[in-house]
């Protein structure tokens, strides 16, 4: 869990509530945490990503909670050592994307790349696929105390922004289940 204070006027204050109810309204934020709390207690880990995408009708930058059902396609920093991994340095999402698809949405030369020999053992490229990389990292030098983006085809950066927040967006949830007075809990 991350706290903070603010110290800003009542109104400001109530805004960012407003901003803040309506982003667990728009992503059903109670259900996705009890599906993924769900599959974390079951498995004993699991994670979570922070994204901001494009609104469909508005255009306007939206925030979605996203749950990662295979925790198998996260990798934090091997340095990172609490439990939630809110000390990551860094860290990678994993997704395939077909090659035909790749070809058509970044280009014929993401597909001729070699990126399957770069990635860890978990992570075998399915046939006729290309590796579709969600990385971050905290910044350094200008970007310092803000997160780096970049998402790969391949072993092509397609896309690279430098997001305004302390903290790698991906969080790692932990959970065992119990099974006390004739019934499993978590």
């Amino acid at each position: 869990t991350h706290n903070t204070t603010l110290n800003a006027p009542t109104d400001t204050v109530d805004d960012i509530q407003v901003y803040f109810d309506t982003i667990e309204a728009d992503n059903d934020f109670k259900a996705q945490m009890l599906q993924g709390l769900d599959s974390d207690i079951v498995t004993g880990v699991g994670a979570m990503v922070l994204t901001i995408v494009a609104d469909e009708l508005t255009g306007e930058p939206k925030t979605i909670v996203e749950n990662i059902r295979d925790i198998s396609k996260v990798a934090f920093d091997r340095d990172a050592v609490k439990d939630d991994k809110s000390d990551a340095e860094a860290g990678a999402i994993i997704n395939y994307m077909s090659k035909r698809k790749a070809k058509r949405e970044f280009g014929e030369d993401v597909c001729n790349m070699c990126v399957g020999k770069m990635l860890p053992s978990q992570w075998s490229i399915p046939e006729d696929s290309v590796a579709l990389i969600t990385y971050y990292r905290k910044g350094f030098d200008d970007n310092k105390g803000k997160i780096e983006y970049f998402k790969f085809c391949g072993e092509r950066c397609v896309a690279y922004e430098v997001l305004n927040m302390p903290m790698i967006p991906i969080f790692k949830l932990t959970g065992y289940i119990i099974f006390r007075d004739n019934k499993f809990t978590s």
